[in-house]
């Protein structure tokens, strides 16, 4: 699965939707909490309007946040896959070292595989 891919599909399920923009032919990005550009409250000012999604594959805050929206039970499967992930690419060390030192790439993985989402391209 390449990264422009594994980018799209984390970010709509994280809940960023593309919308059609009238003076441009191509998709733009809507963030979730994004509401109207009237929206009154100032912290929402230039905010969420047509903007890009996070680079899941290569930030660890955005798979952070990512991470957030599995269930218990996802995130139990979700250490599952993330060990076989970072075992398959590196020297496996132990139970801890999957969690700390996973990179982006590899949690963007563990997470779309947990979610039965991850295609061999």
């Amino acid at each position: 699965m390449n990264t422009e891919r594994q980018n799209i599909v984390i970010a709509t399920i994280c809940g960023w939707y593309q919308c059609p923009v009238e003076e441009n032919p191509d998709f733009r990005w809507r963030h979730p909490d994004y509401i109207s550009p009237h929206d009154p409250r100032p912290e929402m000012k230039g905010r969420y309007g047509l903007v890009e999604p996070p680079n899941y594959h290569n930030n660890l805050n955005a798979m952070h946040d990512a991470e957030g929206i599995l269930t218990h039970e996802q995130y139990t499967q979700f250490h599952k896959e993330l060990a076989w992930v970072v075992s398959k690419d590196e020297v496996y060390s132990g139970p801890r070292y999957f969690l700390i030192h996973a990179t982006a790439a590899q949690r963007a993985e563990a997470f779309l595989r947990t979610l039965n989402l991850w295609t061999d391209e």
